[in-house]
Order: structure tokens, then sequence, then C-alpha cells
């Protein structure tokens, strides 16, 4: 997976002049005058990078001026924060800091999922009401070469491009002090995609069933949720759609094949993603026009390479000879 950070519409090779994607990402609420435009900042590069995930930030250019400081047991500055084993609980605890107050967060194996995180702003020997309460995700720690330090909430690890939640630390405590939001509120990432593109990914949704007694694995959910960060890349960040496919595109037309010659809804349903195909081309490589000024030969390409990223990305067929 590709984690090199490119400043800058312009070294990606696009544009975002006339698209919903150049207004993002955004403040939507800021109380914090110091820690919200920072915290934005840092997020932009993000967003601007090839990143598939908006919720990780390593290797943040070093010009940027704010550093990660801590996210995760295997990604923390040891000079900031101290680590103890507590109750089979990694705890972790800002060193220093200008307040009365300091971050401390617990991380707690919960199940095969993984871990779970809770933040909290807490005085000496005591600690407060977390500010993050068990959250799946990572909180992510930053500090500015002042050594002023304020956590982001990346947002939950099944949504797509989800808002991060600011918090900053004063003598009162911890304070969630701004949101930023990295696309529109929307349900699903293909309510964003032009109509002929949205009829063609509901086809395509169509052929993976309900998920029904799948036990805690949610298999199902799992594709799902993948392919919705991926068509939110497609359509909002297209230098970052990319993503790990298992299948080829040929293995995914097999496999397409194999499962529409079992009854004919199925074949009516595969003989549809294939006439839909074309129009949902055009109208993706007509949107990169339109949205990141590309000529029509470049839109073109990207249109081919989003689309076939996205179909490859709603299976998983065995490559076993038999």
């Amino acid at each position: 997976m590709r984690s090199v950070f490119i400043v800058g519409f312009v070294l990606f090779g696009v544009s975002a002049s006339n698209s919903i994607a150049g207004a993002y990402p955004k403040l939507t609420r800021n109380a914090d005058a110091m820690t919200c435009p920072l915290a934005l900042k840092i997020a932009r590069v993000i967003y601007q990078s090839d990143v598939e995930d908006v919720s990780r930030s390593s290797n943040l250019p070093a010009e940027i001026g704010e550093r990660a400081i801590w996210q995760g047991e295997d990604d923390f500055d040891k000079a900031v924060f101290d680590h103890r084993l507590e109750d089979a609980r990694q705890v972790y605890t800002l060193k220093a800091t200008d307040h009365d107050h300091k971050w401390l967060i617990l991380q707690e194996a919960f199940n095969w999922r993984g871990d779970r995180y809770s933040l909290y702003a807490t005085p000496p020997e005591t600690l407060s009401a977390p500010l993050i309460d068990a959250d799946w995700s990572s909180p992510i720690v930053f500090q500015t070469t002042a050594g002023h330090t304020f956590v982001v909430n990346p947002g939950a690890i099944w949504s797509f491009l989800p808002d991060w939640h600011v918090y900053s630390l004063d003598n009162e405590g911890g304070k969630d002090v701004c949101t930023i939001a990295f696309r529109p509120d929307v349900e699903n990432a293909t309510d964003l995609l032009p109509a002929p593109v949205k009829i063609w990914a509901q086809l395509l949704g169509s052929t993976l069933g309900t998920g029904e007694n799948e036990g805690t694995a949610h298999y199902t959910a799992g594709i799902r949720t993948g392919v919705e960060k991926v068509w939110a890349n497609v359509i909002l960040r297209p230098w970052a759609a990319y993503s790990d496919t298992y299948n080829s595109h040929a293995e995914v037309d097999k496999g397409l094949t194999q499962w529409s010659s079992q009854t004919k809804s199925f074949a009516a349903v595969y003989a549809q993603i294939q006439t839909s195909y074309p129009a949902a081309e055009d109208a993706m490589a007509q949107y990169y026009q339109t949205h990141f000024d590309k000529p029509a030969e470049e839109a073109r390409r990207m249109a081919k390479s989003a689309l076939d990223i996205a179909y490859r990305s709603y299976f998983v067929f065995s490559k076993s000879p038999n």
C-alpha cells in the first residue's frame, strides 16, 4: 500500500477548482482559533496526498510544522509519552504540558476485531470523564513546533471519509473544539456519483446478496464498506482511487460469468452490468473533465482506471483452478 505524501493538487496533476472536491476538507465547527486552523492544515495535506485512508497521518512532510506524536502502540514518541500496562490495558500519558491537565489514552484489547481506545484530559491522580469512550478508531495526537498538543478522532472505521473531531487542552480540561468534514453529508458515497455511474454501481452491489447468516465476521458488510471508500475517492480524490483488490479484471469477469450461469435472474443482472458500463464510463469521463479540468483523453483514462478499481473492489473470487 502506498503512503508517500505529495503536497498540492497541481503535483498530482489534478485540479479541483470546479468540483465539490475543491470544497473539502473544511471546518464545519470552529471553537478554537489556534487549534482548528492547524488541524485543518493537516487535514488538507492528508486529503491531497495519495493515501487511501484519511484517518492516518504517517509521513507528514516536515515543512508542515506539526507532527503526530501518538497514533497507536507501534507509533508513538516515547520521549513525549509515558507508557505502562495496567489491568491488561495499555496506558499512555503525556509527560509534560503547559496546562493543569494531561492527555491520557487507554488502549484495551477487545476481541478479534481489534482494540478500543478512550481519551481523557486528566489532572494529576484523577481520571475524568472520557472525551472519547471505547472507540474502535485510534486517536491521533499532534504536536506543534511550539509544543502545543491537540488530538484528532479520525471517525468511524466503517465510514467513508468520516469527519474529524478535534480536541484541545487548557487548564479546565479537554474540549471538543472543531469538526472537519471531508465530504458532503450523504448516506452513501454512491449518492455522489453521476446517475449512470450510480446505476452501474447499484447493479454491481446487487450481486453481493444480503450478507445474512455470516455470523460476526460480516464478510459482505466488509466488502460493501470497502467499496464505499473506493467510490468516495473515485468521486472526490481520484488521485487516491486505488485499492489492493484480490482479483484482476479478467478474474472478476470469469467469476461473474460463472455466477450468472446459475439462474436467469443472475444472467439478467450480469447482462445489465455489461450494457450499462459504456454510459457509466462516459459519465465518469465527463465528470473528470468538468470538475477536475481534465482534457477529454486524460479524463477518459482516469474514468477507465477508476471504474476498473471500483469493479474489482466488489468481489473476492477464488484463484483456485478448481
